[in-house]
């Protein structure tokens, strides 16, 4: 709702929807009744007599966007996240305007051709790159064996495995460079150019022009191109064919001039500040953080918090606190810590299903503009509570804490430590639930602790 308020909808988006709350409802109609094409066609009809009748380009895309839905639709799925990363997958790659000249790498050029095609500055690195870092040794069938950081040249070459290792890798990264150049070599409609330095007499890298003298020549023979000549070692077809082509230049027509908006629809807030309250959601680690003491830490959270996004809530007529997940394949430590904390009386009693209706979240991301901060989070869990015509009463925020606590003093310091996160997080529900603060709880749970399993409840402060 934020966002189409700063684009030339705001008008008419708040003429019919005057909350975030009724513009979502809005949507959610629309999708049930009509899927996604209606919602499409609904947008559409608002955006098509804001642009240019000339703006062939954003029609284009509104018409493909409906066919987009369309095509969802037929597989009967109301889902918008879902149809959101479908159209993320049908991003499109436009060719450059006809006659401009498009300056691009090898690997942007993919799928793509043109008329000419000129390939300098072909010296770079050598084809055969040596390995550093993190490396695979595969197993015939791809499966890989065992990793490891490799050590220095001087120990990999003198251990004869390692030094096969070396040797794979460098090889795998000729055959990548060989199929870069492939690419670059068949972007041409008309006319390629490859445009390199002389091979040095003594040189012994296996380069690239060292390849093309190689396979091609190393016979230079004057070629001129209007009038400038160059020395050409291999050449094939007629030098002169754009001189025989005949011109397809046209004048291009005049850009429309942006579309004026009105005072009502221009941004007047400063740019927000990126805020992320928990770096949990993030679970890409370099590849050196493997091999850290603490980096099993970082995967037993990991693997805590995927192993309680599937739990709904608890059987309370089962003896067996754990029987609402299934943790016959889970890790032993990772049973038996989810065991522990579904038997605490505390945490159990926040996770058994409440008799009033309930919505609930889990692993939830968000974003949205609070103030000069924008906000991306995640919520482990969220208990939504409504009355019976499903407004909202009051929530709660869970959120799961691997720290290894020892001691009532480490549990203090780590609770003080989060509570600025569960405030914020406080404060981004508050705005997307419209309910105030102090009907919305936050809670803190500690896995692992000295006492066993913590739950920790943060009051709103003053």
């Amino acid at each position: 709702w934020q966002h189409l308020r700063l684009t030339p909808l705001r008008p008419a988006l708040e003429a019919a929807h005057p909350s975030a709350a009724a513009l979502s409802a809005h949507l959610l109609a629309l999708v049930e009744t009509g899927g996604m094409t209606s919602l499409l066609d609904a947008y559409a009809a608002l955006v098509a007599p804001l642009l240019p009748a000339d703006d062939a380009f954003n029609h284009g895309r509104l018409a493909l966007a409906r066919s987009a839905a369309h095509a969802f639709d037929q597989r009967g799925d109301h889902d918008l996240d879902a149809f959101i990363a479908h159209l993320r997958q049908l991003a499109l790659r436009e060719h450059d305007v006809p006659g401009e000249i498009a300056v691009m790498t090898i690997h942007k050029s993919k799928g793509l051709d043109w008329d000419i095609v000129i390939l300098p500055d072909l010296e770079g690195n050598g084809l055969l790159e040596s390995p550093s870092g993190v490396l695979p040794r595969r197993a015939p069938d791809g499966e890989i064996e065992w990793i490891i950081n490799l050590p220095p040249k001087e120990i990999s070459s003198a251990d004869p495995t390692l030094a096969a290792l070396v040797e794979d890798a460098r090889n795998e990264s000729g055959y990548e460079n060989l199929c870069n150049l492939y690419v670059g070599l068949t972007r041409a409609k008309r006319a390629l150019y490859l445009l390199t330095h002389p091979v040095k007499e003594k040189s012994t890298s296996a380069n690239l022009p060292r390849l093309l003298r190689d396979t091609l020549g190393d016979t230079p023979e004057p070629l001129a191109i209007g009038p400038a000549t160059f020395d050409c070692p291999w050449q094939s077809g007629d030098p002169a064919w754009f001189e025989k082509t005949p011109s397809q230049t046209t004048s291009p027509a005049p850009a429309a001039p942006p579309p004026v908006l009105p005072p009502s629809a221009r941004a007047t807030r400063p740019e927000p500040r990126a805020l992320r309250p928990s770096g949990h959601s993030d679970t890409r680690l370099p590849a050196r953080a493997l091999f850290r003491a603490d980096a099993d830490r970082a995967d037993f959270g990991s693997r805590i918090h995927k192993t309680l996004q599937h739990l709904a809530w608890l059987d309370t007529t089962s003896p067996h606190p754990a029987s609402a997940l299934d943790l016959r394949d889970a890790p032993p430590d990772i049973a038996a810590t989810i065991r522990a904390l579904l038997s605490t009386p505390a945490v159990r009693a926040l996770f058994t299903l409440p008799e009033a209706p309930c919505e609930l979240w889990r692993e939830t991301p968000f974003e949205l503009v609070l103030g000069d901060r924008w906000i991306s989070g995640q919520f482990d869990r969220v208990h939504l509570h409504r009355d019976a015509a499903g407004r909202a009463l009051r929530a709660e925020i869970i959120d799961f804490k691997t720290d290894r606590i020892a001691s009532p003093e480490s549990l203090a310091a780590a609770t003080e430590r989060h509570r600025p996160q569960l405030a914020t997080y406080r404060e981004a529900l508050a705005r997307l639930v419209a309910l105030p603060e102090s009907d919305i709880a936050a809670h803190l749970v500690f896995t692992t602790t000295h006492a066993g399993p913590q739950l920790v409840s943060l009051p709103v402060r003053p």
